[in-house]
């Protein structure tokens, strides 16, 4: 059985990430030993936060009180005490660490329930913000004792309020904006992909419209202007417009893909001496980054990279298994039916067409309702074929089996990179499994960066 304990601020700026980054490691720990028991003081703000996500996913856990029930309530404010007294009764015992005393609990009596906590614990999470507190018994105070005792420490950024500073540092910020950016230019091409397809197809049918249906000179002219427009517009969407944001589109997501490693190790703990080449540097060279790695024999920064790494890896097979390929997979289901319904129809057109020749031929029908039909029949036949072609296109242009065979191997290859994150031991072993996970999350989109740097992106339909 693991146990685990919290120590961290009552007051932060980032509570959701920080809720978000207590259940990541929980859910990396998890990964390690599926039996786990928590060790908490049931304080406002982290602790209460690693109570409810124990408590949520059905994990038992010890409260740790500095001093005995009733007078630790005191010192909470109305709402936090609901809070206390909910997470006092799903927990699995409380341990008093201070039963002597009829005041409010001194620093040396929280000092000495975060030294029980460690004491106890196999694993200490911190949330912390990288300040010492003036006062004993702190954050800082409790990380310190832990690492001392050779305790595993997993750090997670909880910037206090009272700091006002800026959570996001500078990678994450060129994170963000490439993966904005990248969002955004995958939108526009989108809509210009879309157009451009939508406005061939309609241009081709005012062409058979003009054909069959139109016998006035001036009638003909107006249709033949406006296809003529109708051209020049797909041209302009799938040509250059598509083509552009594609560009755009591809160029911001590799880069992004390799700001969000950067955010990775940075978060681990890391600084980065030659941070300021980010903006010198092509994507291809954000190896140097890793510059401090090599060198580091911090444990606690290792078991920080870890389970960082972890949970990135974690969340890329989940994302691909559970959202990407079925969509994927939803979206080419979706036009192949499409394409076999357009066969379906140009067959049963093509056998109405030669039912309607011979009924012509005998003289059936009124020859100008038959003539009708056989302009109707006549301008499907040609039709069909169309929009079939564009339906070939858009599967052939977004190449969905080859995705659907790179979200297969990229889980494949990110599960096995996974569980050997978890026995690695040293860092010299951890670097190219570093660069192997950076290497497969880039490498979707390799393909596209290599066609933008040689300026070669084209639209295929």
């Amino acid at each position: 059985m693991m146990k685990i304990g919290i120590t961290g601020h009552r007051q932060f700026a980032n509570p959701e990430k920080v809720r978000i980054d207590i259940i990541n490691a929980i859910r990396y720990l998890s990964s390690i030993d599926k039996e786990i028991i928590g060790y908490t003081q049931l304080a406002t703000g982290s602790d209460t936060i690693f109570a409810s996500v124990l408590s949520e996913n059905n994990i038992p856990y010890v409260a740790v009180l500095p001093v005995a029930v009733e007078i630790y309530r005191k010192g909470f404010i109305k709402d936090d005490c609901k809070l206390l007294d909910k997470y006092l009764k799903n927990a699995k015992s409380v341990t008093i660490i201070n039963k002597d005393t009829d005041t409010q609990p001194t620093d040396n009596d929280y000092l000495n329930a975060g030294i029980f906590t460690v004491d106890n614990s196999d694993v200490i999470i911190g949330v912390w913000d990288g300040e010492k507190s003036p006062n004993i018994g702190g954050t800082y105070d409790i990380l310190s004792y832990a690492l001392n005792k050779g305790k595993e420490v997993h750090i997670i950024k909880g910037h206090r309020e009272k700091e006002n500073i800026h959570i996001n540092s500078e990678i994450e910020g060129e994170y963000d904006n490439h993966d904005n950016l990248a969002i955004k230019h995958k939108l526009w091409f989108g809509l210009f992909w879309k157009t451009g397809l939508v406005l061939a197809n309609a241009a081709l049918f005012i062409l058979l419209i003009g054909i069959f249906f139109v016998e006035t000179y001036d009638l003909k002219f107006i249709l033949s202007i406006v296809e003529t427009f109708t051209i020049l517009i797909s041209f302009f969407c799938l040509v250059w417009g598509a083509n552009h944001f594609k560009t755009k589109f591809v160029t911001h997501r590799a880069k992004a893909e390799q700001f969000r490693i950067l955010c990775t190790m940075r978060e681990s703990g890391l600084e980065f001496r030659e941070l300021n080449r980010i903006k010198l540097k092509n994507e291809e060279d954000f190896s140097i980054f890793f510059y401090d790695i090599q060198n580091s024999t911090n444990q606690q920064v290792m078991d920080n990279i870890k389970r960082l790494l972890w949970i990135l890896t974690d969340d890329q097979v989940r994302y691909h298994r559970l959202k990407r390929l079925p969509d994927i997979k939803r979206r080419l289901n979706q036009n192949k039916s499409i394409l076999n319904v357009l066969k379906i129809s140009f067959v049963i057109i093509v056998v109405l067409k030669l039912l309607s020749e011979i009924a012509l031929h005998f003289h059936v029908l009124p020859n100008h309702t038959l003539e009708l039909i056989i302009n109707v029949i006549d301008f499907l036949i040609i039709f069909i074929p169309g929009v079939y072609a564009t339906v070939e296109g858009v599967i052939h242009f977004n190449s969905w089996n080859s995705h659907i065979e790179k979200s297969e191997r990229i889980i494949i290859e990110l599960s096995a990179l996974k569980n050997k994150l978890v026995p690695c031991s040293d860092m010299k072993t951890l670097l190219p499994m570093i660069e192997d996970i950076v290497n497969i999350l880039s490498n979707e989109s390799q393909y596209w960066k290599d066609k933008v740097e040689s300026k070669k992106v084209e639209i295929s339909i």
